[in-house]
């Protein structure tokens, strides 16, 4: 539960830009159908109800323009973005209503606004919101008609009947573009090969992380893992044995998680995990636990960072952990270097023909070129046990 509230709150960037863009829309015609509004209430000066008319797209003229003065991304921005689309939606089909009865009811041309809230509507709004102007639209024309000298049920009927459809229209195709922009979403968020977030995924999900860590004030950690000698792995078995293993890592790392953390593929082979309300020691737990998981196929290097101590913002932890995991592979390094080598050099003589026979038939060596390179690494064998055997004696 905690997970999706998370992911909702991912601010998705161009879809904040979507939605700027639709105010701009809405304001423009607004101001547009008022102006002509106007100057139909102008031309027909002699009938009733001329200067009520004015001053109700005066009304909605004004409103446009303290929309289009508003900040709209800090709108889009806010957790307020829907009950205000709506509110602005259901004004306008209210004073399309009251132009509707101040001019005469149903044969007034101005029904034919009707259409534009369900046009706007579907252009950008959630479908339960398409849904509920919709609704109202219709029944709000319904409802001045009947009550305004209505012109027969027949006409009434007609034309309820043709905005239900342009409504069902719009409610469908609404629809389609909520199927079509959490499909885009998925996949502009998901690595191709290993089905875990990308990099713009897995920032995304860090940054709504942070931003419930900042305002609940709870704990979180990033961990950045990154794979000992995978290159080696392309090298010598070829580069879909890498795959399958970037796949197996991402499949075993995810079992050793919880649902509300996530985990990243930042590119090659380096991943990340972010821990929302995990403190240090927590976080230690769960990248000692992934390292033992991994320790059958692969060797993995993790770095550490926690918020707060080590950094309130993305990049901050990003640093810290970054520079945890290379201080990790130096100690690691360093260990290498001053272990025995006595333990050490027969297992690199073993390998020796066996990457060399490797190498060659990735290479596509055959017949005497592929038997000169491995009567080389017999050799070098040879010279590597001749020098373990010299260091025993002396």
């Amino acid at each position: 539960m905690r997970d999706s509230r998370a992911a909702a709150r991912i601010v998705d960037v161009s879809d904040v830009r979507f939605r700027v863009g639709t105010i701009k829309i809405g304001v423009g015609i607004t101001l547009a159908v008022c102006s002509v509004g106007i100057a139909y209430a102008i031309a027909t000066w002699n009938h009733a109800n001329r200067s009520l008319i004015v001053v109700l797209l005066a009304l909605a003229w004004l409103s446009a323009w303290v929309i289009a003065l508003m900040d709209a991304e800090k709108i889009v921005r806010s957790r307020w973005r829907e009950p205000f689309f709506f509110l602005w939606s259901a004004l306008d089909v209210a004073i399309v209503g009251a132009l509707e009865a101040a001019d005469g009811g149903a044969r007034s041309p101005t029904v034919l606004i009707y259409v534009l809230p369900l046009a706007f509507a579907a252009l950008s709004y959630p479908l339960p919101s398409v849904v509920a102007i919709s609704l109202l639209d219709v029944i709000t024309y319904v409802a001045v008609s009947a009550a305004a000298d209505p012109p027969g049920f027949t006409y009434i009927a007609f034309v309820a009947a043709s905005l239900a459809c342009a409504a069902g229209l719009c409610v469908a195709q609404a629809r389609n573009h909520h199927a079509q922009r959490a499909e885009l979403g998925r996949v502009s968020r998901t690595d191709p090969l290993t089905e875990a977030l990308n990099r713009r995924g897995f920032e995304e999900r860090l940054d709504a992380a942070l931003a419930e860590a900042h305002r609940e004030r709870t704990p979180l950690a990033l961990l950045l893992l990154d794979l000992d000698n995978f290159k080696l792995v392309n090298d010598t078995r070829g580069h879909a044995a890498g795959d399958e293993l970037l796949c197996w890592v991402v499949a075993t790392v995810r079992a050793t998680l919880r649902p509300v953390d996530a985990l990243g593929r930042l590119g090659g082979d380096e991943f990340a995990v972010v821990l929302p309300g995990a403190n240090r020691a927590e976080a230690l737990e769960v990248a000692e636990r992934v390292e033992r998981t991994l320790a059958p196929r692969v060797q993995a290097t993790i770095g550490l960072a926690a918020f707060p101590a080590d950094g309130s913002e993305r990049e901050e932890l990003h640093r810290h952990a970054d520079n945890d995991l290379y201080g990790a592979k130096h100690e690691r390094a360093i260990a290498r270097e001053s272990a025995p080598r006595e333990v050490a050099q027969p297992a690199n003589r073993a390998d020796v023909t066996a990457y060399a026979r490797a190498i060659a038939k990735q290479l596509g060596l055959e017949g005497d070129e592929l038997s000169r390179v491995l009567t080389a690494a017999e050799e070098l064998e040879a010279h590597l046990a001749a020098a373990v055997q010299q260091k025993r004696i002396a």
